[in-house]
Formats: C-alpha cells, sequence, structure tokens
C-alpha cells in the first residue's frame, strides 16, 4: 500500500501549494463540519479518503475536526492499536453539548474509536 499524505483544509489555514506526494483538499465547502459532523459531510469526508485509504500522514486543520481520526479509522479493516495522547476532550460521549445521535463531534472522536 502506497503512503498517501494529505491536508484536510476546512478554514483555509494551510498555504495552497504543490509538493510532491502531498495532496491537498481544500474542505471549506463542506457544510456541517465544524465541531460536529452531519452525515451529508461525513459521507463528503468519506469520499475524500477511499481512494487511496489512511495509509499516510493526514494535516487535520484545527482541533474543531478531531472527528476525522474516528472517520478515518472506520476504513482500517485489521487489528490495530490507537494510541491516543491529546490534551483535549475526546472521550465525551457523542450526545455532548446538547447534541444527541451518533454523528461524529470534536469531543467524542476518541471515545467512539475506543
Amino acid at each position: 500500500m502506497k503512503n498517501r499524505n494529505m491536508i484536510f483544509d476546512f478554514t483555509q489555514c494551510y498555504p495552497k501549494r504543490k509538493e510532491p506526494g502531498l495532496e491537498w483538499h481544500d474542505c471549506s465547502a463542506i457544510g456541517g463540519s465544524r465541531l460536529y459532523c452531519s452525515r451529508d459531510a461525513e459521507e463528503k469526508i468519506k469520499a475524500l479518503i477511499a481512494p487511496a485509504g489512511v495509509s499516510g500522514i493526514h494535516f487535520i486543520d484545527s482541533g474543531d475536526y478531531h472527528y476525522i481520526s474516528k472517520i478515518m479509522t472506520d476504513f482500517i479493516k485489521e487489528p490495530f492499536t490507537l494510541v491516543l495522547i491529546d490534551h483535549h476532550t475526546d472521550m465525551q460521549d457523542v450526545e455532548c453539548r446538547g447534541r444527541v445521535g451518533s454523528h461524529p463531534s470534536d469531543g467524542s472522536g476518541g471515545k467512539q474509536m475506543v
């Protein structure tokens, strides 16, 4: 499997330039993706990831998009060890902040992966 190094740029925080071996994805038009991820946004993000999988290094904008790690781990079909080192509230229930459902959120990604 070839490594696929990607930038997921939701807030235009990365300078757009061509670098060998790096795919830059402008995600700024994906609505429903900040802090909480709508079903529509989740499908669009999965469509960016699916063609080549999750092998490689991924730059995922700001902490508002931590849930993308959970979306990526869903693509891994063999046993793996997750090492989560983060000074952030990734272990919240999905129902946090008044939202109920199974949508990934900025604060629930870690708990959903374990």
